[in-house]
């Protein structure tokens, strides 16, 4: 009886091998880049925010303004962390009532880009209007929450930054925001400023890693 056992055990491990393997599907590659957005390759109009940023770098900036500051002989300025530009928002921002909420996104036409991660930036916040950056320094508060989905539910970290300035000063430097490393494979970070009736955040030097399954030209 074991022996008839062992030779049909034998038979039927034969037969197993004689059929055809399933082809194990070949893993993804991810190519990846290193971007850090200066907002340097076009021009803002000096202390206007009226030129939505789109897309930079493989980031569509949504929400978000090219402002140029001038130069630094201004009067009132926040300065930016690489000369001239920045990126700018706030309430009544006409990029941000035209396009909703100020974020990073990578869900854009034509992208191809799968996801980034947020490593850091430098940031300052200013007195704002509809149309125009004035320059004067304000303290507030820079809040970002990043997301693995586009639409914003699926919550993955969040943090927020002080900008901190003395009553009547004039001139301030921005401040760089060291990201959690919990801000990574993201679709979405949301950027958001206490006050922002009032005031306009200002973005600069925006460090980050994207990623694709295709090449990505730097």
């Amino acid at each position: 009886m074991m022996n008839k056992l062992l030779t049909t055990g034998t038979a039927l491990l034969a037969v197993a091998s004689a059929l055809p393997q399933k082809a194990s599907t070949p893993a993804k590659t991810w190519y990846s880049l290193n971007q850090l957005a200066r907002f340097e390759n076009a021009d803002g109009l000096p202390l206007v925010a009226a030129s939505p940023i789109n897309i930079y770098l493989d980031i569509f900036w949504q929400g978000m303004s090219l402002v140029q500051t001038g130069g630094l002989q201004n009067i009132a300025i926040v300065k930016p962390n690489s000369p001239s530009n920045y990126a700018a928002y706030s309430a009544l921002d006409v990029a941000t009532v035209a396009q909703g909420q100020p974020s990073m996104t990578v869900t854009y036409a034509d992208s191809t880009i799968d996801r980034f991660d947020l490593h850091s930036f430098f940031y300052g916040c200013a007195l704002g209007t509809q149309v125009s950056v004035l320059g004067v320094p304000q303290s507030c508060t820079i809040s970002i929450k990043g997301y693995k989905d586009e639409l914003a539910r699926e919550l993955v970290a969040e943090q927020s930054f002080s900008f901190t300035v003395a009553a009547l000063q004039t001139n301030a430097q921005m401040v760089k925001a060291s990201v959690s490393s919990k801000f990574k494979d993201l679709k979405r970070v949301n950027f958001f400023v206490s006050n922002d009736i009032t005031t306009a955040a200002l973005i600069d030097t925006v460090s980050y890693k994207v990623y694709s399954d295709k090449q990505i030209s730097s």
